[in-house]
């Protein structure tokens, strides 16, 4: 069976490594584990949270994409 992908926006942490960023997920919550960020459905979305909860954090604005298959597995 294909892959299904689905795509939106997440914010990580600047400090972490492109290849291996640590993902937003609530609050002050940070988590390398992509299936536990927070996703955006549009980048200014994702900008306007940033803003509003994580002002002065050097983040990151980032477009992402899933399997949903692996998504509806957990």
């Amino acid at each position: 069976m294909a892959a299904s992908m689905e795509y939106g926006w997440v914010i990580e942490l600047e400090a972490s490594e492109p290849s291996a960023p640590q993902y937003w997920a609530g609050s002050s919550l940070w988590s390398g584990d992509h299936m536990m960020a927070i996703r955006f459905a549009r980048k200014v979305d994702a900008e306007r949270a940033a803003m509003m909860m994580l002002d002065g954090m050097n983040i990151r604005i980032a477009e992402h994409g899933w399997d949903v298959l692996e998504y509806e597995r957990q």
